[in-house]
């Protein structure tokens, strides 16, 4: 994992964030920066189902003058089955707990060296 997206994937951090967007709200937000309405006409609808039904993970770095973007194009699998998403939500979970409790690990050796060196 990138550094940027554990950082804010793991912390409370106020300088990034991640985003999940449809190809609708990334066109609302184009339009909105544009001085449009932010809303899609039926007439506008994208006439690709591809299209449609893309993901776009952004990954935002805010700088203390500027505002950097990461996106991350997701691809479209197929309408999900329940089942397999909550065996994968069960096995992120579990992966997650690990990360953790690794990290908290890391942690209280670094601070018994540092303790011991003292």
């Amino acid at each position: 994992m990138n550094p940027l997206m554990h950082e804010t994937y793991c912390s409370q951090s106020t300088s990034t964030n991640i985003d999940l967007f449809t190809y609708d709200d990334l066109e609302a937000v184009r339009k909105k920066r544009q001085g449009q309405s932010g809303n899609l006409t039926h007439h506008e609808q994208p006439t690709n189902v591809e299209l449609a039904n893309r993901r776009y993970l952004i990954l935002t770095y805010n700088a203390e003058y500027d505002r950097i973007y990461y996106p991350l194009s997701l691809p479209y699998c197929g309408k999900p089955d329940p089942v397999v998403l909550m065996q994968q939500i069960r096995q992120l979970t579990n992966e997650n707990r690990l990360s953790k409790s690794r990290l908290e690990s890391d942690v209280e050796r670094s601070d018994i060296i540092r303790l011991q060196r003292e």
